[in-house]
């Protein structure tokens, strides 16, 4: 499964810009950040995404932009 994350393919963490290159480099980053916060429950590239598009849903996002957003073909698959 390819992750895509926004239409310029970033990942931010904090302040910083890190340009990502591949599913490969985002999870390296994912466990690096995992590990610094000494997090226990389970993470994943699938739950940060649902989790991102979860909390655009819920402040009201409209959904053609997530659907753009997230590069899906069809409207269906965001509304999941």
């Amino acid at each position: 499964m390819s992750y895509r994350l926004y239409t310029a393919n970033l990942l931010f963490i904090g302040h910083e810009k890190i340009t990502v290159n591949s599913e490969k480099s985002l999870q390296s980053v994912l466990k690096q950040a995992v590990k610094k916060w000494s997090m226990t429950k389970p993470v994943s590239l699938y739950r940060l995404r649902h989790s991102y598009a979860a909390h655009l849903v819920e402040s009201g996002t409209d959904l053609r932009y997530i659907k753009e957003l997230f590069g899906h073909r069809s409207s269906m698959t965001t509304e999941i």
